[in-house]
């Protein structure tokens, strides 16, 4: 079906959501965040390889936000950042 990628596209989609650099920006604290997976941390590398992701500049910064250390103090380099222990957002319900 990729013959009908074209048609497939979301033109004006809208996140809903926390951004990873919203975790910093509005003083998330830090008992509300867990650490991410090896999963999750494989996923962000593989993201960060993706060609759309590369011609993104501000989908690259979130995604390499994600990768650094302790991405709710400060940011990663997107040039140099690695997949490393994270942390993601923890629902209270």
């Amino acid at each position: 079906m990729s013959f009908e990628a074209h048609q497939l596209t979301v033109p004006c989609i809208k996140w809903l959501g926390l951004l990873p650099s919203d975790i910093k920006r509005l003083n998330i604290r830090e008992d509300v965040l867990i650490p991410f997976t090896k999963q999750d941390q494989n996923k962000l590398a593989s993201l960060q390889k993706r060609p759309y992701i590369a011609c993104q500049p501000v989908w690259k910064k979130e995604v390499c936000t994600n990768l650094s250390p302790i991405s709710y103090f400060h940011r990663a380099n997107p040039i140099t950042c690695s997949p490393v222990p994270s942390y993601s957002y923890k629902l209270s319900v």
